[in-house]
């Protein structure tokens, strides 16, 4: 049991791994059966379970999308699976009443058994320390579960053992890029005030270098931090200066996604570096030009540095959402106070 299960090994052909091919001979047979279960009116009750297991997979997998990796994407289609016992279960009673007790019994005993075992997680679930040390001890090869525990070692301050588990999460993975891995390992450097000096930074962009970084959720959590001050030994500028010879290219469309501008923009505000900051949020209203978030943060570094016809025309452009009542009471609030220069 656990929370994650992204250490499943994927399908890459019929044949690797093999349990591919049994899957796919089962899942034929099974269809082959609910057609041949069409005929009686328990069967259909049957195949419509089976139904809607697969369209509940089928949902998850597309509008609601639910990564592959979580035990609870299989709540939701699991309720065809228990379709499928009680149907089974009312049909044996239908043609044999006297199995009806013991069938009971037998179900009751089960109930308690997964009753018994999720209870005894309850002390692991509720406790976030042993939680991540079950999740890694029970799936070692998950990418998530040894960065959790990576995070969890740099909090404790032991940066050797953070950086064993973020190594290991960079090996089990197959598709993290170095630089999200290099960027992880600063945090974690951060997380415990390590003195990180600009030699760290160098090796960043080197491999990958047209789209070197994709993980947006570790450079916002490296930015939250160095924004709050959280490592004051951390070299801030010499890491946003090789972040600037990175980004501030030409080809910035294909170099990133749009929430990494955002996060950098961040980060070059902090350091009252707003030219910069500027750029980056160009770069980030270009690739997502209906942006609330970005407009107000352009409207900001406008205003900072007096670029008055910007500033005016993302003045106009938030009081036209405003008047269609698009605008939060947050942006509102925000909005009001370049109004008021």
């Amino acid at each position: 049991m656990g929370i994650y299960h992204d250490d499943v090994n994927l399908s890459r052909s019929y044949f690797e791994p093999l349990s591919t091919l049994y899957a796919i001979v089962g899942w034929v047979l099974l269809l082959l059966g609910c057609a041949k279960l069409l005929v009686w009116r328990h069967g259909r009750y049957f195949v419509f379970a089976i139904a809607f297991f697969l369209v509940g997979h089928g949902t998850e997998s597309t509008v609601f999308s639910l990564e592959l990796y979580f035990e609870h994407r299989n709540y939701f289609p699991g309720v065809g699976l228990f379709l499928a016992i009680g149907v089974l279960f009312a049909s044996l009673v239908r043609k044999w009443p006297q199995v009806k007790s013991p069938l009971l019994v037998y179900l009751g005993a089960y109930v308690l058994l997964l009753a018994t075992q999720t209870s005894s997680q309850v002390q692991i679930w509720s406790n976030e320390p042993l939680l991540i040390l079950n999740n890694v001890n029970s799936h070692p090869q998950s990418f998530r579960a040894n960065t959790d525990m990576a995070a969890h070692m740099a909090r404790l301050g032991s940066i050797d053992a953070a950086r064993h588990y973020s190594a290991r999460a960079f090996d089990v993975s197959k598709s993290e890029r170095i630089d999200d891995y290099l960027l992880r390992d600063l945090a974690l450097s951060c997380e415990v005030n390590e003195t990180v000096l600009s030699d760290r930074f160098q090796s960043l962009g080197v491999k990958n270098a047209e789209r070197p970084i994709s993980s947006v959720q570790t450079l916002h959590v490296l930015v939250r931090m160095l924004q709050d001050n959280a490592c004051p030994a951390f070299d801030r500028t010499g890491f946003a200066d090789r972040m600037a010879n990175i980004f501030l290219q030409a080809d910035y469309l294909s170099k990133a996604s749009p929430n990494i501008y955002f996060s950098l923009a961040v980060l070059e505000n902090s350091l009252h570096r707003y030219e910069n900051a500027y750029a980056y949020v160009e770069y980030f209203l270009t690739m997502s030009p209906h942006s609330k978030r970005g407009m107000l943060m352009k409207l900001h570094f406008s205003a900072v540095l007096g670029k008055l016809d910007e500033r005016n025309e993302m003045i106009a452009t938030l009081l036209e959402l405003d008047q269609r009542g698009d605008l939060t009471v947050g942006e509102k609030q925000t909005l009001a106070l370049y109004l008021e220069k």
